[in-house]
């Protein structure tokens, strides 16, 4: 797509946003952009404005969406890991 469009002067990002509501309440989002950024000023511009950080993984858009896949898997697994260990705690009881 990103081949296709590039002659008629489209600029393809691929920018996910990590941080939830609360964090886009308190303006301390994340975004993750993979695309031609650096050819695109004014969408750095946008997206600075609405973002606390901007990390750019890319010069093709793509790998932006896989690093936002592996921060949930990271996330699911540390509430995962959480839930098991106050299981582990609750089952054994207070240690004295």
């Amino acid at each position: 797509m990103n081949r296709r469009h590039s002659g008629a002067g489209v600029v393809l990002l691929d920018a996910p946003i990590i941080g939830g509501a609360r964090r886009a309440l308190e303006g301390t989002l994340t975004i993750v952009v993979s695309g031609d950024l650096e050819g695109s000023d004014h969408c750095r511009t946008v997206l600075e404005a609405m973002s606390a950080r901007l990390f750019v993984v890319s010069d093709r858009p793509g790998p932006a969406q896989m690093m936002k896949l592996i921060n949930n898997i990271l996330s699911s697994v540390n509430l995962a890991v959480a839930c098991e260990a106050l299981l582990v705690g609750v089952k054994t009881g207070p240690v004295v």
